[in-house]
């Protein structure tokens, strides 16, 4: 087993990059959400991003939550800034603006804009990919402001091109 996940991620172990400017970033996180009006979720999150300068990256997100009645499917720009002064950790800040788009019995949010902030810390594996946990708050920027608010704690895996 340990063979094959060695050789199922030493091709991206590989590539160059890291927090440096040019570098892409390709990552995503999976994570239980506790909303206000529905409960527990599950939350998929998989992001692009372009490092404009060196610790700051603009991107893509896409956002998935399900829980047993509803679903929540948002996209929109991101952005992360990697507080990189230690090998061990490193500390992140990222915001996210979402279109997202409820559907299900008790979809409990209104469509619309909705922006995500989260902290975190980046574990890294190597230079070119990091496991991440971070804490995440959603909240409306337009329209309803007693629409859905959501928090949440993720894991994922960020891979560095």
């Amino acid at each position: 087993m340990r063979l094959f996940l060695l050789a199922l991620f030493m091709p991206i172990y590989a590539l160059a990059g890291s927090y440096d400017q040019g570098s892409m970033e390709v990552g995503g996180a999976v994570g239980i959400t506790n909303t206000s009006t529905s409960g527990t979720q599950i939350q998929f999150s998989p992001r692009i991003q372009y490092f404009l300068i060196d610790n700051l990256a603009l991107g893509l997100t896409i956002d998935y939550n399900k829980n047993d009645d509803a679903e929540e499917l948002g996209i929109g720009p991101s952005a992360t800034y990697y507080l990189n002064f230690s090998e061990r950790f490193v500390p992140f800040i990222s915001q996210t603006i979402l279109y997202k788009n409820y559907s299900g019995e008790l979809a409990d949010g209104e469509d619309g804009l909705y922006a995500t902030t989260a902290v975190g810390l980046n574990y890294p594996l190597g230079d070119k990919t990091a496991l991440s946990l971070s804490y995440e708050k959603l909240y409306s920027i337009v329209g309803d402001q007693d629409a859905e608010e959501s928090e949440s704690l993720s894991w994922g895996f960020r891979a560095y091109f």
